[in-house]
């Protein structure tokens, strides 16, 4: 670690953030329920039907 973080400074560069993979996202309370009928709809969890929609929008996105 202190040599990633030594190369970072002599580079002039930031140290990567890690992620923990949490954050918290407030919507609409209407959204909130919409979304949770889908994920019933289709079998899973609601963090597993949000993880999957915002993963489509990213690759949406790479693909332009």
């Amino acid at each position: 670690m202190d040599e990633y973080l030594e190369t970072c400074e002599s580079l002039g560069r930031q140290p990567e953030k890690a992620f923990k993979g949490q954050f918290n996202v407030r919507i609409d309370p209407a959204l909130h329920k919409e979304l949770a009928y889908h994920a019933v709809r289709d079998n899973c969890s609601l963090n597993q039907y949000v993880e999957n929609a915002l993963r489509k929008a990213v690759e949406k996105e790479e693909d332009r």
